[in-house]
C-alpha cells in the first residue's frame, strides 16, 4: 500500500462508529465530530472561545465514556 493512502485511511477509520462501543474513534478522543472536508468546503463554524471549547469536550468526554462502557 502507497503511504500516500495512509493518512486518508486512518481518518476514515476514526471517523467511522465502531460496533463494539456505538462511537468513533475521534469522539471518543477529543470529545466532538471529525471536522471532515465537507465541513471546510461549506465553510461550517468551528467553536472559537477555549473556555467553551473545554467545557463541550469536558462534557462530550464524560458522555461517550459513560455510553461505550
Amino acid at each position: 500500500m502507497r503511504r500516500a493512502y495512509v493518512a486518508g485511511l486512518v481518518h476514515a477509520y476514526t471517523a467511522t462508529r465502531q460496533k463494539s462501543t456505538g462511537f468513533c474513534p475521534h469522539i471518543l478522543m477529543f470529545g466532538r465530530h471529525p471536522r471532515l472536508a465537507i465541513d471546510a468546503f461549506l465553510a461550517l463554524p468551528t467553536d472559537s472561545l477555549q473556555s467553551e471549547y473545554k467545557r463541550k469536550l469536558q462534557d462530550g468526554l464524560r458522555f461517550v465514556y459513560d455510553k461505550a462502557q
